[in-house]
């Protein structure tokens, strides 16, 4: 795994510009890519460039072994503000749940996500959703009212 990530460390920005110029603006990565290489890569492209893209990354598989889930409020706080100091920016445009951890309800990450929003002293994301949610999941969110 090292090696992968020095040859994308190294080509990887190579790949970027070809992208940009066949229009692409959405950047998709996650907190788990490379033990956050992938946001680097990407944030410190986009940071040398001054390009205003629209970012999206995820959480919720734990970045520490032994690999897990972790939707805990604090957790997703500690990995939002890791991810924007990594992709070098203050906010991304979507921040969502790669991964649901079964033990907690789905409401309460659904709350803790929406309190990052609306936290007055702090908003690091413009929209906070779940990936992976199956019928029953977004039935249970919308008959709770949090979503």
């Amino acid at each position: 795994m090292p090696q992968l990530w020095r040859h994308v460390r190294c080509h990887g920005h190579s790949h970027l510009p070809s992208g940009i110029g066949r229009g692409i603006t959405f950047y998709d990565t996650a907190n788990i890519y490379g033990a956050g290489r992938s946001e680097s890569v990407l944030g410190g492209w986009l940071a040398a460039r001054g390009h205003a893209a629209v970012v999206a990354t995820k959480v919720g598989i734990d970045t520490t072994p032994p690999r897990g889930f972790n939707n805990t409020a604090p957790y997703i706080r500690a990995e939002l503000e890791a991810s924007l100091r990594r992709l070098k920016t203050d906010h991304v445009a979507l921040y969502y749940i790669h991964r649901r951890q079964q033990d907690i309800p789905v409401e309460d990450v659904a709350g803790n996500m929406s309190r990052l929003v609306h936290l007055a002293e702090w908003s690091g994301a413009d929209t906070l959703t779940l990936t992976d949610a199956d019928r029953a999941t977004i039935d249970q969110l919308l008959a709770h009212g949090d979503s």
